[in-house]
C-alpha cells in the first residue's frame, strides 16, 4: 500500500487525485497456481488482507486455514498477525509492528501428497474493536525449526471466527483467499 499526505484535507464526500511517478517491483514472496496461494520451506513468506472488523465483532480472532503439502510428511508451522487502525475513522498506522505475530501449533501434513488440512489458532487482540480497519497476515514460519516439510505448502482457504454480540460465528473477510 502507499501512505499519501496531502497538502489539504479532503472534505467529507469529496475526493482528490494523486500520481504516482514512481514503482516498483519486488519479488513475490508467495506465488498463485491451480487457485492456491504457494509458500515454500525456505523462505519466510507473507499473504495479507486488509478488511473493516464486523461492527457485531465482542471479542475473539481465531484464523482458520485449509492447506495442502506437496510432501507427505514433516510438520508445518503457520503464523499471522494484525496490524489495527487506532480508532473506527483512522487508516491503519503500519509504521510499528504487528500486535502480535502468533504461531499455529505444529502441524504434521497429510500422510499424502495434496492432501487437504486445517489448521486454526488465536490471535492477539490488543486494540481490537468492531469497526475499526485490520491488516491481517498469513504466512508459513519458514525459520521456525518445527517446520520440516521438505516441499511447498499450499493455502487453499483461509477465513476468521469471533464472538458476537449474539452467538460464535464463523466470518469471512474480505479478500477471503477461498477457490
Amino acid at each position: 500500500f502507499l501512505r499519501v499526505k496531502l497538502a489539504r484535507p479532503v472534505p467529507k464526500g469529496g475526493e482528490t487525485r494523486i500520481r504516482i511517478y514512481k514503482t516498483y517491483t519486488a519479488a513475490p514472496s508467495y506465488y498463485e497456481k491451480d487457485n492456491t496461494l504457494v509458500f515454500d520451506q525456505t523462505t519466510d513468506q507473507n499473504a495479507c488482507w486488509g478488511f473493516r472488523m464486523p461492527t457485531n465483532w465482542l471479542s475473539g480472532f481465531t484464523v482458520v486455514v485449509k492447506f495442502t503439502s506437496a510432501v507427505a510428511s514433516g510438520n508445518v508451522v503457520m503464523k499471522s498477525g494484525l496490524y489495527v487502525a487506532t480508532d473506527s475513522s483512522s487508516d491503519i498506522d503500519t509504521s510499528g509492528a504487528y500486535i502480535a505475530a502468533d504461531l499455529s501449533s505444529v502441524t504434521a501434513v497429510a500422510g499424502t501428497s495434496g492432501q487437504p488440512k486445517e489448521i486454526s489458532w488465536a490471535l492477539t487482540t490488543t486494540g481490537l474493536a468492531a469497526g475499526r480497519w485490520v491488516d491481517l497476515f498469513i504466512g508459513r514460519d519458514a525459520d521456525n525449526g518445527s517446520d520440516t516439510a521438505a516441499g511447498n505448502v499450499s493455502l487453499t482457504s483461509a477465513s476468521f471466527q469471533y464472538t458476537s454480540h449474539r452467538t460464535s460465528v464463523p466470518a469471512p473477510f474480505v479478500g477471503t483467499y477461498s477457490r
